[in-house]
Order: C-alpha cells, then structure tokens, then sequence
C-alpha cells in the first residue's frame, strides 16, 4: 500500500518520501524508506487514499538493501481505521465460526 512519510527536522525543511507498506496493522506498519530515520524518531504517515494523517514513531530501523531500509513504525495509540481495512477482532481464531473452513 503506497504511503507518504514526512520527516521534520530542526532549522531545515521537512522531507518527505512516497513508500509502500510491506506489513500493516492497527498498531503502524513495515515501510521500506530511502530516508535515513533513527529508532525512536517521530514521523508523520500520510494515507494518500484519504489524505488522514497520524504520528508515528520509529522502533526499528533493519539493513540496507539498495539504498533502502524496512522500517517498522508504530502510532501514538492504535488506529484501526487509518488504513481503511477490515482487521479481524482480537479474540479470532481459525476455530471461529466465522473462519472459512471451520467445521
């Protein structure tokens, strides 16, 4: 899912990057940046769909891979709907009876 990420930096311009998510969840995502960021770090995630954005803060920063690095970032506090999917509730399991195949 493509997204935008801006960065704000002291006594220069913010940057801003267009990524996509490799992972997604109500708690933030895996993105793949070209930006250097650094764990703890606040970001702010544009959904580009919606233009709603949220503030973020990075908690793991991986290897380099062609210039680009997954980053996994975590919101301020959960946010279900900022991706516009439908996530299953907390108590699922594939014995639910709402899960395809369950018997």
């Amino acid at each position: 899912m493509p997204v935008r990420v801006q960065m704000l930096r002291p006594d220069s311009p913010p940057v801003s990057e267009d990524a996509q998510t490799i992972v997604v969840n109500s708690h933030g995502a895996l993105i793949v940046l070209a930006m250097k960021v650094t764990i703890g770090q606040l970001l702010t995630i544009v959904n580009p769909k919606t233009s709603d954005e949220l503030t973020c803060r990075v908690v793991f920063v991986g290897s380099s891979h062609s210039g680009k690095v997954e980053v996994a970032i975590e919101f301020m506090k959960p946010a279900p709907r900022f991706w516009r999917m439908s996530f299953p509730p907390d108590d699922w399991t594939p014995r639910s009876p709402d899960a395809k195949g369950s018997a």
